[in-house]
């Protein structure tokens, strides 16, 4: 029986366990930022969507899907298809014009060049996969305990390869030292503000994972690894000397210490303030420590050099804005250009300029300005929706439902409401939301946040099913009692 019951568990399980394979895999590739590594990614999450959808039907159910997350995401995934099977133009790089297509549907929106856009979809098709199947794996304890485990465990593990890269004073990541990895890479990251983001995004999860060891009273060596794992992760956010990434970490931690003393009544039971305080005072020491000691001026210097060469002027980034606001999103209007369109047509707008901005900005350094260039009106008020309306729907749930959570949900709710929130905040200065790694641990948290159990609710289908056992018995007694009757009688 139970080797049956692994069988029947098989095609329901395959799709999980190969999203936990690929939040091992993306970030240690690369970020999948290579042209290579884009593509396997968006294979396998296709491959996964695929295992998923077959799932449903060898075990005829519903997915346990938000209703509105579906639609929404269905209603995006629809105009993106549409735009890209109506290609309007396409765009020849040796003329470096765009040349009008016959036969596209005059009334139906199109993209400006249907290969570069097509590209982009299939991973915003995968990726939205894996944000269906992580909503559906939201409702069992197990596969989210095993979600944060991964991607835990995966940020730890490019933490150490950071800080060792920094502690030997590598010039290049190890394995490929001949590869153009710049002076700010960090882990596997050539961009140290891409690396900054998915520091932010594990940091919350690992320094949850460290608040649940010490109230579930695991063993000294689970407390103290998560302890040193959260201190470590902390450490790398200020020795990657991305300006944005440090001000978020600080952000995060501030806001995780103030959740947990809010809790306190909660989960605190058995520790005083004073006992808190102290821990909080030895966790700040051992930061300092660890972020001069694992060569914060040697970092800080090397930002220091980039400035001064003229690298990471801020002011160029103000004018990309402007010219995004002033001159592209009039034209690209409710549609927008197309998925990944940014690169190709922004130049247009800037040739004017003169001042050779045209050629080094790939991405626009503010997620929503360039959604909204690639999406248009329509497209990005459905992804602020999707992202926004997770986020603001998962805090109010929280509020709510954190007394009624057991622990463990109630530190992954905040984890996971902290990762998404900085990440948020970071896109409105660079963009971590074009690096398909982190898009996809972005899908994940997106999953889980907009499907975590309601404990209420719970609740009450408990309560009704209590009190129809209740009413049975009591119309079972009455019955009961004449079968006594009778039975005595003869």
């Amino acid at each position: 029986m139970r080797i049956i019951e692994i069988l029947r568990s098989i095609p329901t399980d395959l799709p999980r366990w190969g999203l936990l394979a690929l939040l091992v895999f993306a970030p240690w590739d690369y970020g999948s930022t290579r042209p290579w590594g884009k593509f396997l990614l968006t294979v396998s999450l296709f491959a996964l969507l695929g295992l998923f959808l077959l799932s449903l039907l060898a075990k005829p159910r519903l997915p346990k899907l938000n209703l509105l997350s579906a639609i929404l995401t269905g209603l995006l995934l629809l105009q993106g298809w549409v735009m890209v099977l109506n290609p309007k133009q396409r765009f020849e790089a040796a003329s470096f014009a765009f040349v009008n297509l016959t036969g596209a549907i005059s009334w139906l929106p199109g993209v400006v060049d249907r290969a570069t856009a097509e590209s982009q979809l299939l991973l915003v098709n995968g990726l939205v996969g894996a944000f269906w199947i992580a909503s559906d794996l939201a409702a069992s304890a197990r596969w989210r305990t095993r979600l944060w485990w991964i991607m835990s465990l995966t940020g730890i593990s490019l933490v150490v390869l950071g800080l060792v890269q920094r502690f030997t004073g590598a010039r290049a990541i190890f394995w490929d030292p001949v590869a153009d990895t710049g002076t700010t890479f960090f882990a596997t990251y050539r961009y140290h503000a891409n690396a900054g983001a998915y520091l932010n995004l594990v940091l919350p999860l690992i320094a949850a994972q460290a608040v649940l060891a010490f109230l579930r009273k695991y063993s000294h060596t689970a407390m103290t690894f998560w302890s040193i794992a959260t201190l470590m992760t902390a450490a790398c956010a200020f020795i990657n000397v991305s300006k944005a990434a440090m001000v978020i970490a600080a952000f995060i931690l501030l806001a995780q210490a103030y959740q947990q003393l809010n809790q306190f009544p909660i989960e605190f039971k058995n520790w005083s303030k004073t006992q808190l305080t102290a821990i909080c005072v030895v966790f700040v020491g051992l930061l300092s420590w660890l972020i001069w000691a694992f060569g914060f001026g040697d970092s800080l210097a090397r930002w220091g050099d980039l400035i001064s060469s003229g690298n990471g002027n801020s002011t160029s980034r103000w004018l990309v804005d402007e010219v995004i606001l002033r001159y592209a999103l009039p034209v690209s209007g409710w549609w927008g250009f197309g998925p990944g369109t940014f690169q190709i047509a922004f130049p247009f707008f800037t040739q004017s300029l003169g001042n050779g901005i045209a050629g080094i900005w790939q991405d626009a350094h503010n997620d929503y300005l360039q959604g909204l260039m690639e999406w248009g009106y329509l497209g990005g008020a459905l992804w602020a929706a999707l992202l926004l309306g997770g986020l603001g729907m998962a805090i109010d749930r929280h509020r709510r439902q954190q007394r009624s959570w057991d622990t463990e949900t109630r530190l992954l709710s905040s984890a996971g409401i902290l990762s998404l929130g900085g990440l948020m905040l970071h896109a409105l200065v660079d963009f971590p939301l074009q690096i398909p790694s982190l898009q996809l641990y972005a899908a994940v948290l997106l999953g889980l946040l907009w499907n975590l159990p309601d404990a209420r609710r719970q609740r009450k289908r408990i309560s009704k099913t209590q009190a129809s056992e209740r009413t049975l018995r009591k119309q079972a007694e009455p019955q009961a009692a004449g079968e006594r009757v009778f039975n005595q009688g003869g």
